[in-house]
């Protein structure tokens, strides 16, 4: 899964080479992550059918548009924000790393909680 994650972000950052915004504000690390977390967790809510999400990429896009409004961003400025982090890729990996570390975190306290109840 680290992996696909991975392929996918890669994907956009090709995208991300075409983006004409060069003057986006880049976000702070911590911004940048919960930003990643939130993508993730809707695509893996659609994969769960947890929320709307027949495969459609009509549906995942206005998904995935939805979060950047909450992080009040455009997808030229997340494009623009992605490049940034990637351009180091090996530091890319360590910041990726802390995101899984943050979801394994969040699983272990859910975990937790299951079991107390």
């Amino acid at each position: 899964m680290q992996y696909l994650l991975k392929a996918i972000f890669i994907i956009l950052f090709i995208t991300a080479c075409n983006s004409k915004n060069q003057n986006a504000a880049i976000l702070p690390e911590a911004k940048m992550k919960e930003l990643l977390m939130d993508l993730h967790t809707v695509d893996a809510a659609g994969r769960q059918s947890i929320i709307e999400y027949n495969g459609s990429t009509l549906v995942k896009n206005k998904q995935v548009l939805e979060v950047l409004q909450k992080h009040n961003l455009t997808i030229d400025q997340f494009n623009q924000n992605l490049k940034f982090y990637i351009e180091d890729i090996e530091k890319f990996d360590v910041f990726y790393d802390q995101i899984i570390e943050k979801f394994r975190d969040k699983e272990a306290e859910l975990t937790k909680v299951k079991a107390e109840n």
